[in-house]
């Protein structure tokens, strides 16, 4: 991953091990990025991250020694805000003052990608769960994918 490729609320994964939060309950290895500086990354870990977020800013990690999530539908399907209709496009939908917006992502050569509609060109695959979510985020105006919980 490259640093310009995170924002803040991106999920990632951390390499080596399982990490404590600060009442040593044991979570999962996925952070939610809190605080981007330079190679620095400072993530937030709370018991149970993807069941009921609680921020807890606790671990500095350098930008190396975190990978990117895969973008699998069982992560799609985590997400309250995002279906997978019959025909294999991935919606996203959030509401705003106008109401409610659609954003269409579509499965392509076994790969996502984001197209402005009929005719218009594909953007470049994507793999990974920060690259959704920064697709969702530019092309919704500031929304975020929310967690079920």
């Amino acid at each position: 991953m490259k640093p310009t490729e995170l924002r803040i609320g991106n999920y990632v994964f951390g390499i080596t091990d399982t990490y404590v939060d600060r009442e040593d309950k044991i979570d999962v290895n996925v952070f939610k990025v809190a605080l981007l500086a330079e190679d620095v990354v400072k993530l937030d870990i709370g018991f149970g991250a993807l069941e009921g977020y609680e921020e807890k800013p606790i671990i500095s990690r350098r930008l190396h020694e975190l990978k990117p999530i895969p973008l699998t539908e069982e992560w799609l399907l985590k997400f309250e805000n995002v279906s997978i209709n019959i025909h294999g496009e991935v919606i996203v939908y959030n509401e705003n003052s106008n109401g409610f917006e659609i954003v269409i992502f579509e499965f392509k050569h076994g790969n996502l990608y984001y197209t402005a509609g009929e005719g218009a060109k594909l953007s470049p695959p994507i793999e990974f769960l920060h690259q959704f979510q920064n697709y969702v985020y530019l092309l919704s105006g500031g929304n975020e994918l929310k967690l079920k919980k």
